[in-house]
């Protein structure tokens, strides 16, 4: 028998009247097992108990595969929740609004979903009230930003055309995809142990640091200004399709509402009507994990805590970033740009920064024009260098004198060794304007492109 157990589809046998159903299912169905018994913890010498003696003594096995126990809702101080203490709270003022709807806002049944998932999931006594529906309900909210944007970034995606070959996407996009099946795995292992509380800590998590906080935030640049059909782009968009998919599917138990208003508007099933819930499966790929992308990734992704921990509120775009590194460090940072120097290499993206310049000879920057950090790499064991300037000519003059460097005039890309009067030097989306006479005032007018 399939019910809904705290608005969760689950595999259980359950009836509101725990001694009629044990009379019921040990006596007249003595081969079925039910798959989970569900009651508070006060139930443990109760229905539990009865039920277990019955059916040991009748069949000589216990009428429930799993027990899950809930403790006892009480107010945010931890009273007992009583009419006459006036601290009863109602679930349909919750979902409805209250008389006051100022005061008692309708948040709706995903929210109070939400909350039973992330509270009433640790066997312990659950805590409600206004403040915790409050921020339940701005927990989904930011759930809900998050799949707008991945929608509005899919908005001319279509996966069976324009889908890019995992081992053909950036080190930075096949990253993503690992952490997502590590994601999805982890949330359908709690979701077989019934510790929603747990799935609700895995997605506020994921979705705050991985997916917003580090992947949206550092492909905005290729997502919006690359070629529409360009495979940078379309990388990107292959990713965020699949966050898209896999979220949904994960979040579908809790939050049935939001994710079917998502597929409402998802452009690959726009023509048709498209029902998660009839769907198998969370939509991962056993083919996106990558131990060996993980261990290049985890390396560039200390370098850009130390320097986003040490910029204080510099734009890091304002920033030219000088990386030293040696030995296996230095070879992992290869994979994440192959030039020496860039402005739209893997490790640009993630620093957000100008240009990056990778080298593994030791800098010479003057002390007084250039922050200096320093870090560790935990993996390697190898220590690091971070180099900043903030000023573009002289980036240009203590990095690039003795490199080649990329350098447009209007759209001609100049040679090596050729001598211009303006150079304008690609920073992220925008050009700037740097004057001969800018660089004449450091003692190196002379700069070979």
């Amino acid at each position: 028998m399939t019910t809904i157990i705290f608005g969760f589809v689950c595999s259980i046998a359950l009836l509101s009247d725990g001694n009629m159903f044990s009379q019921f299912s040990v006596a007249d169905f003595p081969e079925q097992q039910a798959d989970l018994y569900l009651e508070g913890i006060d139930q443990v010498r109760g229905w539990f108990q009865s039920s277990l003696l019955t059916a040991v003594a009748l069949n000589e096995k216990p009428p429930y595969k799993n027990l899950f126990i809930h403790g006892f809702t009480v107010d945010e101080n931890g009273y007992k929740m009583s009419k006459s203490q006036g601290n009863v709270f109602d679930p349909v003022v919750v979902t409805d609004g209250g008389l006051d709807l100022k005061k008692e806002p309708a948040y709706g049944a995903d929210v109070l979903r939400w909350w039973v998932a992330g509270h009433a999931s640790n066997h312990t006594n659950i805590t409600v009230g206004n403040s915790i529906i409050a921020s339940m309900a701005e927990q989904v909210h930011k759930i809900r930003l998050m799949l707008r944007f991945l929608l509005g970034a899919v908005y001319d995606f279509q996966p069976a055309s324009d889908s890019i070959p995992v081992s053909n996407m950036s080190a930075f996009d096949q990253y993503m995809l690992h952490l997502l099946l590590e994601h999805s795995k982890q949330v359908q292992k709690e979701y077989q142990s019934y510790s929603y509380n747990r799935v609700v800590l895995q997605t506020n998590s994921f979705v705050a640091t991985e997916v917003s906080a580090l992947y949206c935030h550092s492909i905005k640049d290729r997502l919006y200004c690359e070629h529409r059909d360009g495979w940078l782009r379309r990388s990107c968009q292959t990713v965020l399709y699949h966050i898209l998919d896999v979220c949904c599917r994960t979040l579908a138990p809790i939050l049935p509402f939001l994710v079917d208003e998502v597929f409402l508007h998802h452009p690959s099933h726009v023509k048709e009507r498209f029902n998660v819930f009839h769907t198998v499966g969370f939509g991962d790929c056993v083919h996106w994990r990558n131990a060996d992308v993980v261990g290049i990734m985890q390396a560039a992704l200390e370098v850009r805590n130390v320097f986003n921990s040490n910029r204080g509120e510099v734009n890091p775009r304002e920033l030219d970033v000088l990386l030293f590194a040696t030995g296996e460090l230095y070879s992992r940072f290869k994979c994440l740009q192959a030039e020496d120097v860039s402005s739209y290499s893997t490790l640009c993206e993630m620093l957000q920064t100008s240009h990056t310049r990778l080298t593994s000879h030791p800098a010479s920057v003057p002390e007084d024009s250039a922050a200096v950090l320093q870090g560790t790499c935990e993996l390697t064991g190898i220590m690091f260098l971070l180099y900043l300037a903030a000023n573009v000519a002289k980036c240009i003059s203590y990095y690039y004198t003795h490199i080649q460097m990329r350098a447009f005039i209007g759209n001609e890309i100049l040679l090596e060794s050729v001598i211009v009067t303006e150079l304008f030097v690609h920073i992220g989306m925008c050009c700037t304007h740097v004057k001969l006479s800018d660089l004449q005032k450091t003692g190196h007018a002379n700069i070979p492109v």
